[in-house]
Parts: structure tokens; sequence; C-alpha cells
């Protein structure tokens, strides 16, 4: 067995291809500079529309947060009233079970009294 050996050619050369890629990322309710300037050359007078509207949307987010604010506030509210309304109705209750004489019953509703007024002053402190 003879072994013919390989022949190279080695004038051949390599061709090394070299691929770049950009991406660019934006967030945000307005496009950039670049390409409102390319919208406004498409239709004059669309990026002044693009920036009228991102501002009346930012303007509706805010009108929302407030509402949503104020809907909290109220709840809170409520859930007070209702907390220191049942408590003053137990208290009634308290004094017409001492009045009929009703010792044992004027205790409990008055210990119960005792209980849900460190719940709703540790609810109170929490938000205040």
């Amino acid at each position: 067995m003879n072994k013919q050996p390989r022949t190279e050619n080695k004038s051949k050369k390599r061709k090394t291809e070299l691929h770049i890629q950009q991406t660019s990322f934006h967030s945000g309710p307005l496009p950039p500079a670049a390409e409102l300037q390319q919208f406004d050359s498409i239709l004059p007078g669309l990026a002044d529309r693009i920036v009228t509207m991102a501002e009346k949307e930012q303007s509706n987010a805010h009108e929302l947060q407030r509402i949503t604010a104020k809907g909290a506030h109220r709840m809170i509210f409520a859930g007070w009233l209702c907390a220191f309304l049942t408590l003053l109705g137990l208290m009634v209750l308290a004094y017409f079970a001492m009045l009929a004489r009703m010792a044992v019953v004027a205790g409990l509703i008055i210990t119960s009294l005792g209980v849900a007024s460190i719940f709703a002053y540790k609810g109170i402190k929490r938000f205040i």
C-alpha cells in the first residue's frame, strides 16, 4: 500500500464575512425625535398631533389616579364610620342591658367593646 501525499492548495484564501447587527429599543409615550421628524416630513403636523395625544393620555392617567385615590380614602372613611357606629350601638345596648338588670350581658358587651376598640385603634394607627 502506497500512500500518496495529499496535495494542499495553499493558494486558496479564506473568505471571512463579518455581520454587524444594531438594534435599538425605545420605551415611552413618544417616539424618538428623529422618528417624529420623519413623521412630520411624511404628513405635516403629524408630530404635533402625536405629542398632543401623549399629553392627553398622561392627563387622563393622572385623573384616573386621582379618582382612584379619592375612592380609596372614601372607603377608609366609610369603614371608620361603620366601626364607630357599631361601637356606639353596642354601648347603647350595654346601657339598656344594665337598666334591665342583665349584668352578665352588659359585661359581655362592654368586653367586646374593649376588644373591638383595640382593633379599631390599631387600624386607625396604621393609616395615620
